[in-house]
């Protein structure tokens, strides 16, 4: 469920953003900057704890760290540390999904070093950086495979997870709005901007006083957090997508976790009707209801969107698929996720179609071997096609990220595709792909149809950093379904 992969990433960005923010990494609508000095000096020394709840239910901590380190030669820098960790229960399966990091300032009170890490067995990626001379070099790994480098500008170093301008409070105008340009470490969320609005201060209740405090609205990838926070940047609490929240707890008082925190309906949309074998549906109209549609993609070869109504009618297989390699075609590149060029998915990929040269039965062949060979199990780590080459387990996004990675490494343009399926009366975030064969096909490896089913409704087109938005956007879409055939 890469939803739930991208609401754990948001939310941590939120509530370790606050910390790093609130230190003062980064000038941000302030007439003198903050840095490090300032707190530096001031011998500040900290530990806070956040709780994470859904539905009065304990599913996670976040606990942050700040204080001095020591450095050679006497010198003293600056650390953060932060551990975000949820365990979820999905379809009957708890699983432990862990996000934290570490951030190092040097002597001069400058960025030295982070390492973030989300891991959810048996994946794990790891965005680690440091500075070289007035650049911030960015290494992604997943697994222990380098996967991608970049360097970033120090004036234009932002961390997406820096939402939050606690530290500059009482310089902020209520009822205005803030934007911010930010960059994702991971590679997940994309670069996006951040809007910030001051609400002004109100009253919250926390371990039974009433303290002032400050509101803001967070809007994320189309995501909304509400925070209410104290003017030092102490967060009381955090309202966050989909009925989680964060609450600050005090050592002594803390909670105990709850391990069996069902998620099934996040991430998911009701139905208006009950649909009888979804996987033999091959036409569906529906009238979609949401503010912005023209942010997704909506229209494909199957499916057609005009004035709110969606209409996806019953796609035909062709005779044969072109010959392969192909050349000049979208869904060809290799990507950090999707490593197409790497000699252990080339060998895969030529392993399972053998003597194959039709594009079309080769990607069936495909399909079937991940649809056999990858145990379908929640997942909520976020591997590329090499982790799961290894470890062969996963749910529909690493079905799609593999199948994709192996035709491409042949030749054969595939894509990958985000949107919703029919499952027991509610229309599920869903990962499938598209190939090239002729003519652009939608394929299914998690469910192994080719063609998909017309309960299969297209939002977004792109590879991981593209499929952020999705989430946003399934906070108010709303689906009547009209004629299913």
């Amino acid at each position: 469920m890469k939803a739930l992969k991208i609401l754990i990433i948001s939310l941590w960005a939120v509530i370790f953003g606050v910390y790093l923010k609130k230190e003062g990494l980064i000038p941000f609508l302030s007439s003198k900057p903050l840095t490090y000095y300032d707190l530096v000096g001031k011998g500040i020394d900290r530990d806070e704890y956040l709780g994470i709840y859904f539905e009065e239910e304990k599913i996670g901590f976040s606990k942050t760290s700040i204080g001095p380190y020591s450095l050679p030669g006497d010198k003293v820098g600056f650390q953060i540390t932060n551990k975000t960790e949820m365990i979820l229960d999905l379809l009957g399966t708890p699983s432990k999904v862990t996000v934290g990091g570490e951030l190092s300032i040097d002597e001069e009170y400058r960025l030295s070093s982070f390492c973030y890490t989300i891991s959810s067995a048996p994946y794990k990626l790891s965005a680690k950086g440091k500075r070289t001379g007035k650049q911030i070099e960015i290494v992604l790994y997943s697994g222990e495979k380098e996967i991608s480098k970049q360097l970033l500008a120090e004036k234009d170093f932002f961390f997406g997870s820096q939402l939050l301008p606690l530290s500059v409070f009482p310089s902020l105008s209520s009822q205005k709005e803030y934007t911010v340009d930010a960059i994702d470490p991971f590679g997940i969320m994309g670069s996006e901007k951040i809007k910030v609005k001051v609400c002004g201060k109100t009253t919250i209740e926390y371990d039974t006083e009433l303290y002032e405090a400050v509101r803001l609205e967070i809007t994320y990838q189309q995501m909304k957090t509400t925070i209410y926070a104290m003017s030092d940047g102490t967060i009381l609490r955090a309202e966050l997508p989909f009925g989680i929240t964060a609450q600050k707890e005090k050592i002594g008082k803390i909670k105990p976790i709850s391990s069996s925190a069902n998620l099934p309906n996040i991430a998911s949309i009701p139905s208006n009707i009950t649909i009888v074998n979804p996987g033999e549906v091959s036409y569906l109209s529906a009238k979609l209801i949401l503010s912005e549609p023209s942010n997704l993609c909506l229209s494909s070869p199957r499916q057609r969107f005009e004035n709110g109504l969606l209409e996806i009618k019953p796609v035909f297989l062709p005779e044969e698929g072109k010959r392969f390699p192909m050349k000049g075609f979208d869904g060809l590149s290799e990507t950090p996720f999707v490593q197409s060029k790497h000699p252990i998915i080339i060998n895969l990929a030529k392993e399972i179609i053998g003597t194959e040269t039709d594009s079309l039965k080769a990607s069936v062949k495909i399909m079937n071997w991940v649809y056999d060979n990858v145990k379908k199990r929640p997942s909520f780590g976020v591997p590329s096609s090499l982790e799961i080459a290894q470890y062969r387990t996963g749910d529909c996004n690493e079905h799609t990220t593999l199948f994709v990675a192996l035709c491409r490494s042949l030749g054969i343009p595939a894509k990958m595709v985000v949107g919703l399926a029919y499952y027991e009366k509610r229309f599920y975030y869903h990962a499938w792909a598209q190939i090239y064969c002729g003519e652009w096909l939608d394929i299914d490896p998690t469910f192994g149809q080719i063609p998909v089913d017309a309960t299969h409704i297209q939002l977004i087109e792109g590879d991981i950093d593209k499929q952020a938005k999705v989430l946003g956007f399934l906070q108010e879409l709303k689906i009547e379904v009209l004629e299913v055939r």
